[in-house]
């Protein structure tokens, strides 16, 4: 699932990213890549929603100054609230509605790694900055090491660390 889900999101891929601090475009836009599977784009970090009777499951969730628009965007598609939420890493592209998301009742399921570097916070040595820690509700609380499975309505999603990707902590 999570395979065609990241082809998906790499096939609508509209901005290109300047680093780990990627800021947030002005409009958040739905891109419908199949029956039930929506990219939102322009939030810093693509997002892939697909919704199941049983709530959506969330791919990233972009950049914190798009987080209203990422939540306003997800209350407009079908399958209710946010049930699963995957980090596929640490950047903050990629986590920036982790809080909210969290807060609102979502699992956000990550490799250790990422919550590791969450939890604790990371320097950025390209920009000579110290990332602090996220606080409770935006941390990953279902964590894995090498591969796992959840389901949620009648979608069965398979996930994996992948070896070698873009950060230490990428599925």
């Amino acid at each position: 699932m999570l395979k065609g889900i990241v082809g998906g999101v790499a096939g609508v891929s509209l901005a290109p990213l300047a680093g780990i601090g990627v800021a947030a475009a002005a409009e958040v836009t739905r891109v419908s890549v199949a029956p039930g599977l929506t990219v939102l784009t322009g939030a810093g970090g693509n997002i892939a929603v697909l919704s199941t009777g049983a709530g959506q499951v969330v791919v990233d969730s972009g950049a914190a100054a798009s987080s209203a628009q990422v939540l306003a965007a997800l209350g407009e598609l079908p399958g209710g609230r946010v049930a699963k939420l995957f980090n596929t890493h640490w950047h903050l592209d990629q986590i920036g509605s982790n809080q909210a998301l969290g807060e609102a009742g979502a699992t956000i399921v990550a490799h250790a790694k990422t919550r590791q570097r969450l939890s604790a916070g990371y320097y950025v040595p390209l920009e000579e900055r110290f990332e602090k820690p996220l606080p409770k509700a935006a941390l990953p609380t279902d964590t894995f090491y090498t591969d796992g499975t959840t389901k949620v309505g009648d979608a069965e999603i398979e996930y994996g660390y992948l070896i070698e990707g873009h950060t230490d902590g990428d599925i």
